[in-house]
């Protein structure tokens, strides 16, 4: 990816090569024919916005990135005697992803009984969890409004904020001077006023009972179910651009439920 500078000159080459003004880099330069046609303080007022255009650099991987994390936590406990064990165990895990507002924080229960007793033998297993999952904007997809994708369409002299701390994007551009197509910004919106989450309840149960009649032959059962529910969450905050630009408001998109028998 190009800095600053490499990009003001690859807009003045090509504007010299092909007269096409895709930036301020030509839009400013004393090479741009229509330079020498203007008045003294319009010539000044051109030095200073390229010069100031110039001091900017951003990089935008520090504003759509961040150091991905984890921390995970478990408590478990085991025994028994010679009749009945038992395996139970408590877990917590989050991650943080490399990318601001994804990851995932998901909380866990195990637990496992077996019996023995004479011919007889059974188990009973349980498993529990809650998840709640964090996306970024059009995950999979090579739109703007995902950061990773913006990451590479942002060009360096956009910076994303006024000189009064305001988010300068699309919906508001016009009340500014600025020489860029906001892509980054636009991007960083989206990212300060949706969410798209997931949560997910799961819970596996399974047994089993055995009798054992002879060496040879034993009668067994089996049962198990497998049980999931889904809900996808997308939120877009009131008043924001993203709310002017999409009829959503904060809903329950999708509750998918998912269950097996064995």
């Amino acid at each position: 990816m190009m800095n600053t500078a490499q990009r003001l000159q690859f807009e003045e080459e090509i504007g010299l090569e092909t007269g096409s003004e895709i930036g301020p880099g030509w839009t400013f330069s004393k090479k741009n024919p229509e330079y020498a046609n203007m008045s003294s303080t319009e010539q000044n007022r051109a030095d200073l916005i390229l010069d100031s255009i110039g001091k900017i650099n951003t990089d935008w991987k520090d504003i759509f990135f961040r150091t991905g994390k984890f921390t995970e936590q478990q408590v478990d406990a085991s025994g028994g005697n010679e009749n009945v064990r038992f395996y139970s165990s408590l877990n917590y895990y989050k991650q943080d992803g490399i990318a601001v507002r994804s990851g995932m924080e998901r909380y866990s229960l195990r637990n496992n009984v077996d019996f023995n007793a004479g011919g007889f033998s059974a188990s009973i297993n349980t498993s529990l969890g809650y998840s709640e999952s964090s996306f970024i904007e059009r995950e999979g997809s090579s739109s703007g409004s995902n950061p990773l994708s913006a990451v590479y369409y942002a060009l360096p002299y956009e910076y994303p904020y006024a000189s009064d701390g305001t988010l300068v994007h699309y919906g508001n551009s016009d009340d500014y001077e600025i020489y860029d197509q906001r892509e980054g910004s636009n991007a960083l919106e989206r990212l300060l006023n949706t969410t798209n989450k997931t949560n997910q309840y799961k819970t596996i149960l399974s047994g089993s009972l055995n009798y054992k009649i002879t060496d040879d032959l034993t009668i067994k059962t089996r049962l198990g179910v497998d049980f999931r529910e889904s809900t996808d969450e997308r939120f877009i905050r009131p008043d924001s651009y993203s709310d002017q630009t999409k009829m959503e408001k904060k809903e329950v998109l999708a509750r998918i439920y998912d269950v097996t028998f064995q």
